[in-house]
């Protein structure tokens, strides 16, 4: 779904009531989809959590170090043998999301260098991931081509061409994305709504 958090009432409305009224559905996100699904978490009309990230773009492949929380549930990166407390993911953004405390049972999964929250998870609930696992080197590169912006000199679409040509851990990430969607729910039931 292209697009931007700045437009997305609607789709934060039906994350609200699927996440409030559905506990059976698990949310995940990716990107665009991770803005989304934490906006319409965690933001409050007074604090919205998504917005344009100061350093500007992340474009390419980038180690995300992951917490012990998330290492601890789906174990160490088996694709990075150097660095198997680092996952390698694809990027494309501009937006990230900014919370400094999650909720009760919420789980960052890491921090890359660019951005502090690269993806939320929450046991049987909710996944996000702000890289894409569901991108390979042609499509990110395909995608930066398009997204390129007029301020963008042929030296930084290079440089970030050349950061898209590199081994990522895409097959890994899947997987963890299998096993959220196969675990159980742990949520506290009041009434018919799930509780943070």
């Amino acid at each position: 779904m292209p697009g931007s958090h700045h437009n997305s009432s609607s789709f934060i409305d039906t994350q609200i009531d699927i996440y409030i009224s559905h506990p059976h559905i698990k949310l995940f996100g990716s990107c665009f989809g991770h803005q989304l699904i934490c906006n319409a978490l965690f933001s409050t009309p007074f604090e919205p959590v998504v917005s344009r990230d100061p350093k500007g773009y992340e474009l390419g492949v980038h180690p995300i170090m992951l917490t012990t929380a998330f290492l601890t549930r789906f174990g160490s990166v088996t694709s990075n043998a150097s660095s198997p407390k680092e996952l390698r993911l694809q990027f494309v953004h501009a937006d990230h999301v900014v919370v400094h405390n999650l909720p009760e049972g919420f789980h960052s999964i890491g921090r890359s260098k660019h951005c502090a929250l690269q993806g939320i998870w929450k046991k049987g609930r909710v996944l996000t991931y702000q890289g894409h696992a569901e991108f390979d080197r042609f499509i990110n590169g395909e995608t930066i081509k398009a997204f390129r912006r007029p301020e963008w000199s042929d030296q930084y679409l290079a440089d970030a061409l050349k950061a898209v040509d590199a081994d990522d851990d895409a097959i890994w990430a899947a997987g963890v994305m299998l096993r959220f969607f196969l675990e159980r729910m742990e949520s506290r039931r009041t009434g018919s709504r799930v509780s943070f």
